[in-house]
């Protein structure tokens, strides 16, 4: 009897055992649904994804020009010199890079690019301090006078619904010749509205002629790079969604003016050596 009634005992206390840890399975697997659920996005908010297009072209073929749609690094090299786009493959932030690193002697070269994604901000309705770090550089070098160039390096953000722009700024210069360079790194404060899809633009564009230099070469490039953070106040139950794929932290994978300036001086002098050259023969 004495036995019998121990079992019974233990066989109630190990139910109660089961009982609690069942109960706090529950509770857990309540708790993770729970954050699921309010990360769960409404269908006509998931952000389009992302999109690209760039034209690399040379005024004389070979080689033919190229038209891209795809992320990633392209390269068109030729007679006249070679021309690099990049897109970083989206991560760790869609930073967009024209580059024209060498341009002969009577070439024009241009390599023009667009790149499009969207952002949400998920949380309550209303109006957010939002803060972008946005970057922007460019710098060419050409003969004064028979050469020349044009560079671009803008971002804007627009309502994806209304098409309302509702910010933009960057560098866009008239047709230049000689050397040049700009840049910007600040931060921009905006106001947007949570639960609203927005699509982000960023434009780099790099053409430039070399004009008649007897062996000099020229080089051309621009780079842009938003990246989002919220305003101080700004709570946890707000976040942003990006397009699938894009990232939202600052790269350093580009060299800095002081390294191209080096490198203009570089070409500049080898193109005076290539002339004395010439002359001597």
């Amino acid at each position: 009897m004495g036995n019998a009634l121990s079992a019974n005992r233990a066989r109630a206390g190990a139910h109660r055992r089961l009982m609690r840890v069942l109960a706090l399975g529950a509770a857990l697997l309540g708790a993770t649904s729970h954050e699921a659920a309010a990360v769960i996005i409404p269908p006509d908010l998931i952000p389009t994804p992302a999109a690209v297009s760039a034209d690399l072209l040379f005024n004389f073929t070979p080689p033919d020009p190229i038209h891209v749609r795809t992320f990633g690094r392209h390269d068109l090299s030729g007679p006249g010199g070679r021309f690099i786009e990049d897109y970083s493959a989206l991560f760790p932030s869609p930073f967009l890079f024209a580059s024209v690193p060498t341009i002969e002697d009577l070439f024009f070269g241009r390599v023009a690019a667009v790149f499009d994604y969207e952002v949400v901000i998920l949380g309550p309705p209303g109006n957010v301090l939002v803060l972008v770090d946005a970057s922007g550089r460019v710098q060419a070098g050409a003969q004064p006078g028979t050469g020349g160039f044009a560079l671009t390096a803008s971002w804007s953000i627009t309502n994806a619904i209304s098409g309302v722009t509702v910010f933009s700024e960057g560098i866009q210069t008239p047709a230049l010749s000689g050397s040049f360079g700009d840049s910007f790194d600040h931060t921009d404060s905006l106001v947007l509205t949570a639960n609203q899809r927005y699509r982000v633009r960023l434009i780099a564009d790099a053409a430039i002629a070399n004009g008649f230099t007897n062996g000099a070469v020229g080089f051309a490039f621009a780079r842009i790079d938003p990246v989002f953070s919220f305003g101080e106040g700004v709570g946890p139950e707000y976040s942003f969604v990006f397009s699938e794929g894009v990232g939202n932290s600052r790269t350093s994978s580009v060299p800095k003016p002081g390294t191209f300036t080096l490198i203009l001086v570089g070409l500049l002098a080898l193109g005076v050596v290539r002339k004395r050259v010439l002359r001597s023969a």
